[in-house]
């Protein structure tokens, strides 16, 4: 694998000529790797900390001293770092121009995951009050490059819906891509807030003309990928299953959703569809969650799926979308695309144990 870029590269990447800015910044690491790029002053310090969508009770912890000791303004000995920026450069010049700014604003950045070779940042703006204004995702590797432009791309496109954002600019060199959206205040939901969820997911659904779903294009995709011998017992089931198409996310987790409000916004967009498989969005609100933040056995989570089935609101939007008598070929699908196609850099172990214990349970009497 390819050495990830550091996030001084987003400014190194594109060199202006003539003038240049020193910013100040205090770098908080985890796991020996830079995590969060924060301004030194308190106020945009603490209103950075948003980029940290903290799940577990350890990461709320470890958030609520952040705030704390930034807040009092406590000298911890965060590692600081220089960052000289060539205020011509055209990277800059953009940053400049979508926080309405003729100097270099406060800048905080959150690093994304340095294990994945699509790594890719976030940085937030804010405008001359000092008020958090613009999020820029931007991407350095040829892999995060790709990722950014699929986002824009089906942004761009997406029908206006409840809960997805629209791009505002975005910039591209050699070096970098990026998209803007529009800074959204808010918290991550729930695991639990289902009813909000499939409000959400319903308005997705297109119910238009149904279709096979073995000529859905992410059917199709795991066909190809799929290695599991299971799948021979699966597919006959359902492939030729005629059901509505919604627009998909791909990673509809809590930690990718805002609530302001009671108005939920779904952010990271990159493995969006418009015409997805509908199930897969709601499995993955229960699922990974479960995995990866819970840590949830095996057992209880088959328990939990079954409950989730058998849930009115499921059973009303399963109806709406056709893929009512289908539920538990579309989760085990649903799975088999996490583990052939995703292949995630954490939970693997976890979801192929459920996949098999799901298989198992379902698929014995084929």
């Amino acid at each position: 694998m390819a050495k990830n870029p550091k996030w001084t590269d987003l400014f190194s990447a594109d060199r202006g000529q003539a003038n240049s800015h020193l910013l100040q910044l205090r770098v908080v690491q985890k796991r020996g790797c830079s995590f969060l790029v924060l301004p030194m002053d308190a106020q945009p310090a603490v209103e950075a900390l948003s980029l940290y969508s903290a799940q577990t009770p350890a990461a709320r912890l470890f958030k609520a001293f952040l705030r704390f000791v930034m807040t009092c303004r406590i000298p911890l000995g965060f590692e600081t770092a220089e960052l000289r920026i060539a205020t011509d450069a055209r990277f800059v010049q953009f940053l400049l121009k979508l926080g309405n700014r003729s100097t270099i604003p406060p800048l905080a950045i959150a690093c994304g995951n340095p294990r994945t070779e699509g790594q890719r940042f976030i940085i937030l703006i804010f405008d001359p009050a000092g008020q958090p204004s613009v999020i820029v995702k931007a991407g350095l590797s040829e892999i995060a490059r790709s990722l950014i432009a699929k986002e824009d791309q089906f942004l761009k496109n997406v029908p206006a819906k409840l809960g997805i954002p629209r791009v505002r600019e975005s910039f591209e060199s050699e070096q970098i891509r990026t998209l803007s959206l529009d800074y959204m205040r808010g918290q991550s939901p729930r695991f639990t807030d289902y009813t909000p969820m499939f409000s959400l997911v319903n308005s997705w659904l297109e119910e238009a003309q149904p279709m096979p779903l073995q000529e859905f294009a992410l059917w199709r995709q795991l066909k190809l990928a799929v290695t599991s011998p299971h799948f021979s017992k699966l597919e006959p089931r359902i492939a030729e299953k005629k059901i509505y198409s919604t627009i998909y996310h791909g990673d509809f987790a809590p930690w990718n959703i805002k609530v302001n409000h009671d108005s939920w916004t779904a952010l990271d967009w990159e493995r969006g569809e418009l015409a997805g498989i509908p199930g897969w969005d709601c499995f993955h609100f229960l699922i990974q969650p479960a995995i990866l933040v819970t840590r949830t056995s095996t057992a209880s989570l088959v328990e939990e799926i079954e409950t989730f089935l058998h849930r009115d609101d499921f059973r009303s939007y399963a109806k709406r979308a056709q893929i009512a008598g289908a539920e538990r070929e579309l989760v085990l699908s649903y799975l088999l695309q996490q583990i052939d196609v995703i292949k995630p850099s954490e939970g693997m172990v976890a979801t192929q144990n459920l996949f098999n214990a799901l298989a198992c349970r379902w698929l014995a009497a084929a």
